[in-house]
């Protein structure tokens, strides 16, 4: 990750922030570059990554207004290779990742939502079963509640271990999208981008939301 204009010894730990699932960092003299990520390991309650992991970023310029604060999520990893990637039975997988909105018409920052769900990857059959939605994690603050639900469609899989879709938003119109990859040895991990559309619970307005998820293999 560059830092903008500075140099990464600027990076100061968030102590508050620090533990064994999740941890923080900001970037002090710049005004405000907050970096949050789910830590990999063995030891994490909220999905024991090795290869994999997910989190989200903000940077707020000294002086800004809400409209000029940039944020956004990320997903990063480690791809499986082609020989660790099956070409027949059914895995699922619980997943957990970050979207972020800026409500529309709002001049306020954009609202980060945490997620959880879980999918079935059936390579025999080249489909995807499952969903994911708002949820909360015990121990951890809400980061917002969407009344949706986002459901894996149709699929498409390539042998290199990333695979395409769509997503369907019950009660909406029109479908979302995703791409991912499988991840760490043996394809035990995954990682995923997507966007949707959705009702923007501050005006009632659809719009898009972009998000990113990470997965474990049950």
């Amino acid at each position: 990750m560059t830092l903008p204009g500075v140099p990464r010894s600027y990076l100061d730990v968030l102590a508050t922030e620090t533990g064994d699932d999740f941890s923080g960092s900001i970037l002090q003299p710049a005004g405000g570059i907050v970096v949050y990520m789910l830590r990999p390991g063995i030891q994490n309650r909220v999905l024991a990554l090795s290869s994999t992991s997910v989190g989200y970023f903000g940077w707020s310029p000294i002086g800004a207004s809400a409209r000029d604060r940039i944020q956004g999520v990320f997903g990063y990893g480690v791809p499986s290779t082609t020989a660790d990637i099956p070409t027949s039975g059914v895995a699922s997988f619980s997943l957990y990742g970050y979207a972020a909105a800026r409500p529309a018409g709002v001049n306020s920052d954009p609202i980060f939502y945490q997620f959880l769900g879980s999918a079935e990857f059936d390579l025999s059959l080249r489909a995807v079963r499952g969903s994911f939605a708002t949820g909360n994690l015990t121990g951890y603050p809400s980061r917002g509640s969407l009344a949706e639900r986002f459901e894996f469609s149709q699929a498409s899989f390539k042998s290199d271990g990333t695979f395409t879709g769509t997503l369907t938003v019950p009660g909406m119109t029109g479908a979302g999208e995703y791409e991912g990859s499988f991840t760490g040895p043996g394809a035990g991990e995954l990682m995923l981008r997507w966007k949707a559309p959705y009702r923007d619970p501050a005006t009632g307005r659809t719009d898009m939301i972009y998000g990113v998820l990470v997965g474990k293999k049950n």
